[in-house]
Parts: C-alpha cells; structure tokens; sequence
C-alpha cells in the first residue's frame, strides 16, 4: 500500500488511533504522555504521506513507528527501564501478527490428508474429536495427522523463511526467502 493522499493519513489515523493509545499507554502509564507520544506518531505518519514509499504491512508500520517513539520518549526522559521488556512486547504485538499471515498459505501446501484437519484444527478452532467425525476417521487418527501437519509445517516454514528468535521470547523477525517462490507468488497477488 502507498499513502498518496493526505486523506488517507486519517484514514489510518481513525482505524489505528484506539490501539495505538493502548499499546503506548500500556507502558508509559500516563494518559496525557500517551497523548503526546500518539500525536507524534500521528505527525511521522502524516510527515511520511506521500513520499511515495510501499508498505508492505500498514499496521506494523505504524506500530514501529509507536514504538521507536516510546523508546525515544524514554531515553529522552532518562526513565529506567528494561528495554528487553519492550522489545519482547512489540515483537509479541507485531511480528507473530504479521507472520500469521502466511499460515493458511502454508497450510494448503501440505497433502490434503494433513492440511485439513490442522486448519480445522488451529485456524478453526475445532476440537480434535469434532474433526474426527467432521472427516469420518478416528481419533487417533486426527491427532496423528494434525500431529505430523504440525511436524511438516514447521519444515515447510524453515524451508520458507530465514526465522530470528530470541531465547525465552520466541519469534523476534522473519524474512520470506526468494526460493520460496509459491509464497512470493501469493504475497504479490495479495498486495
């Protein structure tokens, strides 16, 4: 997505605005410095507008943006605190968010066999016995195949991404690999 017009800014700014005060104010803790903090996010994004630059994922976007400015509020401040415990709740809020994207085109990658009962399973949300007799199989059955979907998945997702974790935090980045190519043929559909 590209932000050509200004409109678009506020756009952004009524959809984004909610989240954006509780996210910072979840660590700064004072309702007028969340303002402050979230109008100057508001004056990066509307400072930004029509640079011409592609994003790939607005909301990330905005919430780095969030995020820098809290880090910048807090050294400016000179307030102790643990920057671990920021980076590991961002991380947590936006990177997982903008990975879960990729789930359900991963998941159609794997044999029917497999893929079906995952996705009824953890995109769906259905108990395992409720798959079993939804695909009329037993219920060891479903839970081997889910099992190994879960087993080929996470292959598939290595095969696919290069994965930065930290220890303790789980999932810090990720980057799409260009021999991934179904993955990079599904993301320019879907831009």
């Amino acid at each position: 997505m590209k932000i050509e017009k200004k409109q678009q800014v506020w756009d952004l700014w009524i959809e984004y605005e909610h989240a954006l005060k509780k996210y910072v104010f979840k660590y700064i803790q004072d309702e007028d410095t969340t303002n402050d903090i979230v109008h100057e996010v508001l004056l990066k994004v509307h400072k930004s507008c029509c640079s011409g630059r592609k994003l790939k994922n607005v909301r990330s976007w905005l919430f780095q943006i969030a995020f820098n400015s809290v880090m910048d509020f807090l050294k400016n401040s000179k307030k102790e605190i643990a920057i671990s415990i920021f980076e590991t709740a961002y991380d947590e809020y936006d990177v997982y968010q903008d990975f879960s994207i990729y789930l359900e085109p991963l998941i159609s990658r794997l044999p029917k066999k497999y893929s079906e009962p995952l996705k009824m399973a953890d995109i769906d949300g259905l108990r395992q016995q409720q798959i079993a007799d939804k695909l009329g199989l037993t219920l060891p059955t479903t839970k081997s195949r889910i099992q190994r979907a879960r087993k080929l998945l996470r292959k598939k997702i290595h095969c696919c991404f290069h994965i930065n974790e930290r220890l303790n935090s789980g999932l810090t980045d990720f980057k799409l690999k260009q021999s991934c190519t179904p993955l990079i043929n599904w993301e320019r559909k879907n831009n």
